[in-house]
């Protein structure tokens, strides 16, 4: 399973596209004929090969925080799942050991996507009101449903 995961994982660099062709000529030819007397070469080249990995590897990113996202809803699901209305009580005691779980997501999901912060919006309302020693149970509710 490890072996596989790890296939998984790899960027595949054999793969050849149009759009994604860069070879060391287009290189020479973007830093221009005195790449190699330019001071600023060597950080050029760099700069382009970290950007150029970051890009490779942001899908994985994406990928990673909706996986979270599902697991975290699920988990969210599976403990509201135990009371039953009217019977709340102590149900934001529950919740709020996610607190660490959604701060987590949170940080990673603004680091490692290109969603809107808006849609991470929900997660912040909620873990505001989880870390609240002042939220009750009825009130937690009441933002759970909005």
């Amino acid at each position: 399973d490890f072996v596989s995961n790890v296939h998984f994982a790899t960027i595949d660099t054999s793969i050849k596209t149009v759009d994604n062709v860069l070879d060391m000529d287009f290189i020479k030819k973007t830093v221009g004929d005195n790449m190699e007397q330019s001071e600023n070469s060597d950080e050029f080249l760099s700069n382009l090969l970290t950007r150029f990995g970051e890009i490779q590897i942001a899908q994985i990113g994406e990928i990673w925080c909706v996986s979270q996202e599902g697991a975290m809803i699920g988990k969210f699901c599976e403990t509201m799942r135990h009371y039953q209305w009217p019977r709340l009580d102590g149900i934001t005691d529950d919740l709020r050991k996610y607190c660490h779980e959604i701060r987590s997501f949170i940080s990673k999901s603004l680091a490692h996507t290109q969603w809107p912060i808006g849609d991470l919006r929900p997660y912040q309302t909620l873990l505001w009101a989880l870390e609240s020693e002042l939220t009750t149970d009825e009130l937690l509710l009441h933002i759970m449903r909005s």
